[in-house]
């Protein structure tokens, strides 16, 4: 049986382990990690467990120095 992962679980994962990146700036780092959208980042986290933890390690890495940039 697999798991499908929805753009809100990537999301709601993301604000309950306290990085509380918005939608839109989930958008932002995916396309900078050449991911079309959250979409596909939801897609092919479904596959497993060490996916969805990349994906959710990727983002977290990415919004942290992208963050760090706008200051």
């Amino acid at each position: 049986m697999s798991i499908k992962v929805t753009v809100d679980d990537i999301i709601n994962a993301l604000a309950s382990d306290g990085t509380n990146i918005s939608v839109s700036d989930a958008r932002k780092v995916l396309e900078n990690l050449n991911m079309d959208s959250l979409e596909q980042a939801a897609s092919y986290a479904t596959d497993n467990e060490e996916k969805r933890e990349l994906i959710h390690n990727e983002i977290c890495a990415f919004y942290w120095s992208f963050s760090a940039e706008q200051v």
